[in-house]
């Protein structure tokens, strides 16, 4: 393992002499790994008391920030126009009277989830503030205050058109997607529902060890015991321990059928970590409780360039389609949700980053959910002649395994599949068998 000096943050010291800081970041007890530039990114003034927090491909960032006496929350979009890495500008997105648990955004939708289940808000006149709101999921949960005091409750985007959701132990009671799909969830459990509300289930019972990334397209689970979520992104696995006190790094060996990890690099330690995501170039933001509130911190990688973001609506088509490729999880997400958007015959392009050597397992992967979610059936063939591939095999079968198309697949691919030596093989193959007839 590297060796990895820690100190108390420079930044910190450097703020208060400019007068940025306020007493709170003073005193608060707070190390850093030297890979990192630290910084202070929201001050009192700017955003009071922040707690989850979701990176956004045009580097803004969303945070969620109580209302007096816990009359609700309010989300905020933060903007830092000059990138001197703190907030220049905000936008209070959304009010809501409901305490928000977890928020994760596509480009276009916002989706929250609380007490009541999950919902998308979206601004349709660019005026930086929310004015549609749909229910996806509606739940009859417990008491907001007791739901947000006795679960860890994440909502997470993948790439195969699903939100993500882990109830703790006081479930989230009856739930109802908007399709009319109805579950009883009174303990904890990870929930999986598409994003026009459709396909709802439930993926596991009870509290998992096994972690994984819904953005990660080749779905790899990290068996990290100590780790109460992870974020798989720029080839990278970043991990929030239990107690909520370091995120660290982890050495990645293989990706399948699992996460093989080699090493444990500590990258923050604080007294407490609420929330913490990683933007597209590498950087990571986390919210630090502090004496007397909470700031959010921007920890940036030294040395590390940072990732073009072309405007995506100026891009042609095959510019955006090699966005796939791109290292970082949320470019891949937010061009594969420009391709949806544009309902263009993909299949060339696809098919060209499939079959490139030279591209990684995650842009394939990705370019094979992209197929399958925009051509639904037609792409069937292509797809299926994955399915026995030593490397995106699982990505195939996963993507054949969508529920609206895996009646229409020859179940020998998935019976070949089960006989596998590959377990992430065998587990896609049953998953998606149970959608098929």
């Amino acid at each position: 393992m590297n060796k990895i000096v820690f100190a108390l943050v420079p930044a910190i010291a450097a703020a208060l002499n400019s007068g940025v800081a306020s007493s709170r970041e003073k005193a608060q007890p707070f190390q850093c790994s030297s890979d990192y530039a630290v910084g202070i990114f929201s001050t009192d003034e700017a955003l009071p008391n922040p707690s989850l927090i979701e990176t956004t491909y045009d580097r803004s960032l969303f945070a969620t920030r109580s209302l007096p006496n816990d009359a609700g929350n309010i989300v905020t979009r933060c903007f830092d126009d000059d990138f001197d890495g703190k907030i220049d500008r905000t936008v209070d997105f959304l009010r809501t009277d409901q305490l928000i648990t977890g928020l994760t955004f596509d480009g276009e939708w916002l989706y929250t989830s609380s007490a009541e289940g999950i919902k998308a808000h979206r601004d349709r006149n660019s005026d930086g503030v929310a004015d549609q709101t749909k229910v996806i999921l509606a739940s009859s949960g417990p008491d907001p205050i007791q739901f947000l005091n006795t679960s860890s409750n994440r909502l997470s985007l993948g790439v195969d058109g699903f939100l993500y959701l882990r109830a703790g132990d006081d479930g989230l009671g009856k739930v109802v997607s908007a399709d009319g799909s109805k579950i009883q969830v009174n303990a904890a459990a990870l929930l999986r529902v598409r994003t026009d509300g459709a396909h709802l289930s439930i993926l596991h019972w009870g509290y998992q060890k096994s972690k994984f990334d819904p953005r990660d397209p080749q779905r790899a689970i990290a068996q990290i015991e100590d780790a109460q979520s992870i974020r798989v992104c720029n080839g990278e696995l970043i991990a929030l321990d239990i107690d909520s006190t370091s995120i660290s790094r982890y050495g990645l060996v293989s990706r399948t059928p699992s996460f093989q990890t080699e090493g444990k690099t500590a990258i923050l330690k604080a007294t407490h970590i609420i929330d913490f995501d990683q933007d597209i170039d590498g950087n990571l933001f986390a919210t630090v409780l502090t004496q007397s509130g909470s700031s959010i911190f921007k920890l940036e990688r030294i040395g590390k360039p940072p990732a073009e973001n072309p405007p995506l609506a100026k891009m042609g088509n095959n510019a955006l389609c090699t966005l796939l490729e791109s290292e970082s999880a949320e470019i891949r997400l937010a061009a594969q949700t420009e391709i949806l958007r544009r309902d263009f015959p993909a299949i060339p392009k696809a098919e060209e980053i499939i079959e490139n050597p030279a591209a990684t397992i995650d842009a394939r992967a990705t370019a094979l959910q992209t197929l399958i979610r925009l051509h639904g059936r037609f792409a069937i063939p292509l797809v299926s002649s994955y399915a026995a591939d030593p490397e995106i095999g699982p990505a195939a079968i996963a993507a054949l395994g969508s529920p609206d198309i895996a009646h229409r697949v020859n179940p020998h691919t998935f019976l070949s599949a089960l006989k596998s030596p590959d377990p992430r093989m065998r587990f896609e193959a049953a998953d998606a068998m149970s959608r098929s007839s």
